[in-house]
């Protein structure tokens, strides 16, 4: 597999990805998310025919997944609604409960479930032993809160979280991260914070985290921290509803929030000795930061569509 990368991303694409991008060295091209300005795209790297193309959209229909399995080396699409007819020659769904999702799969498509194959930037597999380390000097009452709603907070529910986790824990300092926030502001025991340059590091510095039910859930689990979880967004319900059901995370609902809710669930985690230490191991077996690996190896075993006729 070749080891150049190009990364196709919308014009409006925020600042930090695109900073992401350039930061591992990475070409950032812009186009249409169609075959012709994937297409495109690929030309720029020679040899298309050779290409892993990975597609991770909700905006690119069914005819475009058939068309490029037939232009690249490889196709492989991220998927976590099953809303469409996926032609690929490997699908990943890296939710829990992804196996059960009615997928259409193209002709001899492999399907990839489950947070084994979890995708994780390369610092949350770094830090997982040290993780993993520290999970017995998790206090019984946490001290260090990180408040995170993901990328853009499109609900704007952080404060209110992080108010609430204030009053639920009187002794403990709580870091929010604020979208669009430029610097860091301490005032009190609460820390606004802007988009986390060392977000891997800083999670791990925590006693416990609370987020949004998406892909950050799968990055603490990585590195064994207590998750208290929000559904914010209706791609989350079945994810968060399962996580709940199965004991994973602390479950604190939906927007809108409600502040006194919130703290009543909040301090149910001290209801017990141990129980932010029984979060971070379960967390733990969720996902043990191989998920790139995983999906790899596949990748280097499955014979691609264009072979097969």
């Amino acid at each position: 597999m070749s080891a150049r990368r190009l990364v196709l991303a919308p014009e409006a694409a925020a600042d930090w990805s695109r900073a992401e991008v350039a930061s591992r060295g990475w070409t950032l091209a812009s186009g249409e998310l169609d075959p012709e300005g994937l297409s495109g795209v690929l030309r720029r790297g020679g040899r298309p025919g050779e290409a892993v193309l990975v597609i991770d959209s909700y905006l690119v229909d069914e005819t475009c997944f058939s068309e490029m399995r037939g232009r690249v080396g490889r196709l492989i699409v991220v998927d976590d609604v099953a809303d469409r007819y996926l032609d690929a020659d490997i699908v990943v769904n890296q939710n829990v409960g992804g196996d059960t999702l009615p997928t259409r799969l193209g002709s001899g498509t492999v399907l990839l479930a489950g947070p084994a194959y979890a995708l994780l930037r390369p610092e949350f597999p770094a830090r997982r032993q040290a993780a993993l380390d520290a999970i017995d000097a998790l206090p019984d009452v946490p001290g260090d809160i990180l408040v995170m709603m993901g990328g853009t907070d499109p609900t704007g529910s952080a404060p209110a979280v992080a108010r609430a986790c204030l009053t639920a824990f009187p002794q403990a300092s709580v870091g929010v991260v604020v979208p669009g926030h430029a610097r860091t502001r301490t005032v009190g025991r609460l820390t606004e914070l802007p988009r986390l340059q060392r977000v891997a590091q800083r999670m791990l510095e925590a006693d416990l985290v609370v987020t949004a039910a998406g892909s950050t859930i799968w990055e603490l689990s990585c590195l064994a921290r207590p998750i208290a979880a929000l559904e914010m967004a209706s791609n989350q319900s079945d994810v968060y509803r399962r996580l709940v059901a199965d004991n994973l995370v602390l479950g604190l609902g939906r927007p809108p929030i409600d502040e006194a809710e919130l703290v009543t669930a909040l301090r149910s985690l001290t209801a017990a000795p141990g129980e932010l230490r029984r979060l971070a191991t379960v967390a733990a077996r969720l996902v043990d930061g191989r998920g790139a690996d995983r999906v790899l190896d596949c990748t280097d075993r499955t014979t691609p569509l264009g072979a097969q006729r």
